[in-house]
């Protein structure tokens, strides 16, 4: 799958912005989601989240 990042009408890229607003931890969760999106193997996407041990997202 080709992720395309948006942009906003004055050229910012939102989502890279956002992942880069994350803590250290929460931005290896998301560059890896979009890794695997990229790879379309949705079906690993699985989470830390700090409270509960992991969480598994399905598409």
């Amino acid at each position: 799958m080709i992720i395309h990042n948006y942009e906003s009408s004055s050229g910012k890229d939102l989502i890279q912005e956002y992942i880069n607003s994350l803590t250290k931890e929460e931005q290896v969760d998301g560059f890896r989601v979009l890794e695997l999106l990229e790879k379309g193997e949705m079906q690993k996407i699985i989470i830390s989240d700090g409270t509960r041990k992991y969480t598994r997202y399905t598409f």
